[in-house]
C-alpha cells in the first residue's frame, strides 16, 4: 500500500515537471522560431518605416541573424558602432543560451515521459499521462498567453524587467540615431513579443485539438469494439 501511495506521489511530481517543461518548450520555440523568421522582419520593417531609414534593412538584418546563428564570426557592418556591436554580441550570448536551453528542455521531457510511462504499468494508463501533459501544458500555455495580452499597456516594464537578467545595466540603452533603433525601435519588440506570444497559443490551440480529437478517436474506437480494451 506503501509502495502504491509512493509510486502515485512520484508519478504525479513527474507529470508536473514534465508540463513544466512542455510549456516552456512550446512558448521558447515559437520565440527563436519567429527570430529567425526573415519574411516577418520583411513586414515589420514595411510596417516602421526601416526602408526610409536604411536602404539595405533585408541586408543588415540577414547579416545579424546569420551572425546569432553562427554563419558569421562577427557583424561586418560599418553602420553599428562599438556599443552596438558590444550589444548584438550579448544577444547572441542569450539566443545560444536559450537554444540550449531548449534541447535541455526537450531531453528532459523525453526522459520525464519514459520514466513516467515505465511508472504506469500499462500502455493504456502510459497514454493517458501523455494525454494530461500535452493538455495541461497546452492550456498553460493559453493562460499565460492571455495573461500578458491583458498585461500589454506594461510592455516597456517588462521589457526593462526582461533585460536586467541577461544584460549590464545601460548597455541596452541606444540613441535614436543608432542604427539598432532606427532598424529595430520599441515597437518592433512590442510586435514581436505579442506575435511570438500569440503563436504560442495558437500552437497550444493546435496541441489541444489534435490531442483531444485523437483521443476522441480512440476511445470510440475502444466503444464499438470493447474487446480491444483487453490488449496489450
Amino acid at each position: 500500500m506503501k509502495e502504491m501511495q509512493a509510486k502515485k506521489i512520484l508519478t504525479r511530481a513527474l507529470l508536473a515537471l514534465a508540463v513544466l517543461a512542455a510549456t516552456q518548450l512550446i512558448v521558447l520555440a515559437n520565440f527563436m522560431l519567429l527570430l529567425f523568421n526573415e519574411g516577418y522582419y520583411h513586414r515589420e520593417f514595411s510596417k516602421l518605416g526601416a526602408y526610409e531609414q536604411l536602404d539595405d534593412a533585408d541586408a543588415i538584418n540577414r547579416g545579424i541573424l546569420e551572425y546569432y546563428n553562427g554563419k558569421k564570426e562577427r557583424v561586418e557592418s560599418d553602420l553599428f558602432n562599438e556599443r552596438e556591436k558590444a550589444h548584438l554580441a550579448d544577444v547572441k550570448s542569450v539566443v545560444k543560451k536559450a537554444e540550449s536551453y531548449m534541447l535541455s528542455l526537450a531531453i528532459a521531457g523525453v526522459s520525464l515521459l519514459l520514466t513516467i510511462s515505465a511508472l504506469a504499468g500499462n500502455k493504456k494508463r502510459a497514454l493517458s499521462h501523455a494525454v494530461k501533459v500535452l493538455l495541461l501544458s497546452s492550456a498553460a500555455v493559453i493562460i499565460v498567453s492571455a495573461a500578458l495580452f491583458l498585461a500589454s499597456s506594461m510592455f516597456p516594464q517588462m521589457f526593462e524587467t526582461f533585460h536586467k537578467p541577461f544584460f549590464a545595466p545601460g548597455t541596452y540603452i541606444f540613441e535614436e540615431s543608432d542604427t539598432l533603433i532606427r532598424l529595430y525601435p520599441q515597437q518592433f519588440f512590442y510586435d514581436f513579443a505579442y506575435t511570438a506570444v500569440l503563436n504560442s497559443a495558437i500552437t497550444a490551440g493546435i496541441i489541444m485539438a489534435a490531442v483531444m480529437t485523437a483521443h476522441l478517436g480512440v476511445k470510440a474506437k475502444l466503444f464499438k469494439h470493447p474487446g480491444l480494451t483487453n490488449k496489450r
